[in-house]
């Protein structure tokens, strides 16, 4: 998987580059059909399976590229062969009307482990401000409908990818990461101002956040240590928690670019645990994390597990 790099457009595309070879990077572009996206794809995530998963047919290309987009579908492609595998709708009920509505995708996260021993399982943020826990697993007789239904220009979803209610902000979510400790727990922030840390086995928050008083663009859980993350907001700044040292207030802040741009972006480097990159709308900033937020301590993870007990027990 080195050297490629995948995207999302906001004309309903979907592209695969692959940067170690020479001459025309692009090696996939997706093709547009009744089933594919209709509005921007918000958002695009690898997910490297195993010849047992379910969606895959057991060959070596195990990888599947997953999109998600404005127009409320959740789709997976094989970009080896430039193939359309499956597709889902974001179907739930309206929290006003009761009625079922389509709802379009803004961000989502998928962890490192699967829910509860389900590997195909994701976490979809919408425009309406709920994050939703659902799934991307299917059989071989619903596949096969699919396929058929893309070869005949129809549209061949089938379903609500979701399965449940983890979260509710007031307003768009903006950004989703699961926690790679724990696959039960994800970190959200929304147009609301808040950042929450969340279990998809509780439906009220473990702990909420408001780092600024603008609006939170980018967040992200460290994949070096279980109570490390880091929240990006619309002053420019970037903060970042250590919940084994404070639950409420930042071990560090980066000031990314004044107050002149958001942060709309951020990443911790798993290969290289010390480094961190920023983005704002003009440009990328890598920056340099001490010891203390890269090194997991003794007990950490039993932090965490307080936390969740700490929430049960209210």
């Amino acid at each position: 998987m080195q050297g490629l790099i995948a995207g999302g457009t906001y004309t309903a595309d979907v592209y695969v580059w692959d940067l170690s070879q020479d001459g025309d990077f692009q090696v996939f572009k997706s093709t547009l059909s009744a089933s594919s996206h209709q509005e921007p794809v918000t958002a695009v995530s690898w997910h490297s399976g195993s010849a047992d998963d379910s969606l895959h047919n057991g060959g070596e290309d195990a990888d599947v590229l997953i999109s998600l987009g404005s127009d409320g579908r959740l789709l997976m492609w094989r970009w080896q062969t430039a193939e359309l595998l499956y597709g889902f709708e974001l179907m739930w009920q309206h929290p006003d009307t009761r009625k079922m509505v389509l709802w379009g995708g803004t961000c989502m996260a998928l962890p490192q482990q699967g829910f509860q021993q389900q590997p195909w399982g994701c976490l979809v943020g919408p425009e309406g401000g709920a994050v939703f826990r659902c799934s991307l697993d299917s059989n071989a007789a619903a596949r096969q409908a699919f396929a058929q239904a893309v070869g005949a220009q129809q549209k061949g979803l089938v379903g609500s990818a979701i399965k449940s209610l983890v979260c509710q902000h007031a307003g768009p979510v903006h950004a989703l990461s699961a926690s790679p400790f724990d696959p039960n727990l994800a970190l959200s922030c929304g147009l609301d101002g808040q950042a929450r840390i969340c279990s998809i086995l509780l439906r009220q928050p473990l702990l909420e956040l408001a780092p600024s008083d603008k609006y939170p663009f980018a967040a992200q859980w460290s994949p070096a240590r279980p109570t490390v993350i880091a929240i990006g907001t619309g002053d420019g700044r970037v903060f970042l928690y250590d919940l084994m040292h404070s639950p409420e207030r930042p071990v560090r802040i980066l000031d990314v670019c004044g107050s002149a741009q958001p942060v709309h972006g951020l990443a911790f480097n798993v290969q290289a645990p010390e480094l961190f990159a920023t983005t704002d709308q003009q440009s990328v900033k890598v920056w340099t994390l001490q010891e203390a937020l890269t090194k997991q301590r003794a007990k950490e993870r039993q932090a965490v597990d307080r936390l969740v007990a700490d929430a049960t027990a209210t």
